[in-house]
């Protein structure tokens, strides 16, 4: 059981190596796609889905303006 874990732990940590290298390009793709939402390829396509801009408010940095 110990050395199945083990395997696990490994095959985790692989994948978390390919994720992170995966992220450049990924990122790369969608600024080169720019606005469209999919992109064809000559062996596949590939769609992405812009999220939204987050908007939050700094209530720290609004207090201390109304402090001040």
């Amino acid at each position: 059981m110990s050395a199945l874990f083990t395997d696990l732990q490994g095959v985790r940590s692989q994948a978390d190596k390919y994720t992170k290298l995966e992220e450049p390009f990924k990122q790369e793709n969608q600024q080169a796609m720019d606005e469209a939402s999919q992109a064809k390829f000559e062996t596949e396509s590939v769609s992405w889905k812009r999220s939204k801009d987050s908007t939050s408010v700094d209530t720290r940095r609004l207090l201390s303006a109304s402090v001040n």
